[in-house]
């Protein structure tokens, strides 16, 4: 391990005890002792790294490259710094040269993409576009993740599970660099840096079928309406799911309808599921169908399949046409709502089967607690009692005619006569085996 000591002049010098107990010594100048004992840590972390075959941590490769050319010539002679280590040295690389040599290498869908964009421009807004990366550390992650809660872009702050999903994605960055040896260290790896999207109870909301058939009677045509029933009473994702339902995906003899979907099908199996068309929903499909004109495309949805079209704007509209306050989560919560509903008729895995999700995630982002469960509990309360109260008059009224024709001699001999067949007896021949010669 590497030593210091001061010469009469103030100058300190490191010296490194190499392989063969042979004693190297070089001048590293005149500083303060802290900065003299920080300069020894350093050379220890690069001593052990060296030696275990690991890369040095992040700090000690920042000050690496601090150093002049005289001094790594010698760890380079000591071989304390190896050739891998001194050839990382000269791959400097910015905050957005990472980001975007790490999205060009990715395969994701349009939809995952403009995700990663988005927290591609978090991430320079709050560093900086030169920023080196061996620059960034924990703390600095951490002070991200206050600023997207706090101030975001523009001064609007993110939700918590916005801030999770950036958090998640810049680790995947960081996590890119350390295997392309741009880095040794993750800053945004710390147990203080939770990832794990929790649901928002507070934005779930159950929408009821008297309110959704008056917004959909505020809707300006058949396909806008075929769009809000097949969230609400099929729970199909929007818009990826509609935009991809096609007419030939239709069995109208067993009013089944397979659904493709893109958001599950990188899962073996999951790429399309079968599900029964609800009689609220087969009459709209079955009214559109018969109103196709000869030639017309085989998509259910044709007229909104522009990704400019912003959905969620217009049933914001309608919604208030319709005389209501819009929901949190406009399109989710149709989806969820069909999902409670179906929840209560059918078992969880069919239902789950048939939606598109897992019971897990059922149970902590769909599955909602209504007023009507409240009402059904205190109506069966009532009946119960009713019941109760019927099976006791019964009772009381038939007891005079079973005591009538009681007979009680004939009832104790029918119980003993009983009893004495169910009732083990021993053997006359006593507790000892049968033998041959007896």
């Amino acid at each position: 391990m590497a030593s210091i000591s001061k010469d009469n002049q103030g100058r300190y010098r490191l010296q490194v005890l190499l392989p063969g107990e042979v004693r190297k010594g070089f001048s590293i100048g005149k500083m303060t002792k802290k900065q003299a004992v920080y300069f020894q840590q350093r050379v220890d972390d690069l001593e052990v790294a060296t030696k275990s075959g690991t890369i040095p941590g992040g700090e000690t490769l920042s000050w690496l490259k601090s150093l002049d050319d005289e001094f790594l010539a010698k760890l380079a002679e000591w071989r304390i710094l190896p050739e891998s280590i001194s050839h990382r040295l000269d791959r400097e690389i910015s905050l957005s040269g990472l980001i975007e040599r790490c999205i060009a290498q990715l395969r994701v869908k349009n939809s995952t993409l403009k995700i990663w964009n988005r927290v591609q421009n978090n991430l320079i807004n709050f560093f900086g576009e030169e920023r080196s990366i061996q620059t960034i550390s924990t703390g600095d992650a951490k002070d991200f993740r206050t600023w997207m809660l706090t101030s975001g872009s523009n001064g609007h702050p993110y939700s918590e599970a916005t801030t999770r999903k950036a958090i998640s994605i810049a680790r995947q960055i960081f996590a890119y660099a350390i295997d392309c040896e741009f880095t040794a260290k993750n800053p945004f790896s710390s147990k203080d840096l939770p990832t794990t999207i929790r649901s928002n109870r507070e934005r779930v909301f159950y929408i009821d079928r008297s309110t959704i058939e008056k917004v959909m009677d505020a809707c300006p045509d058949q396909e806008w309406r075929l769009l809000i029933a097949l969230s609400r009473y099929a729970g199909l994702r929007c818009p990826s799911e509609h935009l991809a339902l096609r007419w030939s995906d239709i069995n109208w003899e067993n009013k089944r309808m397979s659904v493709q979907s893109s958001k599950t099908e990188h899962h073996a199996g999951k790429e399309s599921r079968i599900m029964p068309i609800f009689p609220e929903l087969f009459e709209l499909l079955e009214s559109a169908h018969q109103s196709l004109s000869e030639g017309a495309s085989d998509y259910v949805i044709t007229r909104y399949r522009d990704s400019t079209v912003n959905l969620r704007t217009s049933l914001l509209r309608y919604i208030r046409m319709a005389g209501f306050n819009p929901w949190p989560k406009l399109w989710h919560n149709l989806r969820s709502s069909c999902q409670t509903d179906l929840a209560e008729r059918f078992p969880s895995h069919v239902v789950c089967a048939w939606v598109g999700n897992s019971e897990r995630v059922a149970l902590e982002h769909y599955l909602q607690v209504t007023d009507d469960h409240f009402e059904k509990a205190i109506t069966e309360k009532s009946c119960a009692k009713v019941v109760q109260k019927g099976l006791k008059d019964a009772c009381n009224a038939l007891q005079p005619k079973f005591e009538k024709c009681q007979r009680p001699r004939e009832i104790q001999a029918i119980s003993n006569l009983v009893n004495r067949r169910q009732t083990p007896r021993m053997a006359t021949t006593g507790l000892e085996p049968v033998t041959p010669s007896m």
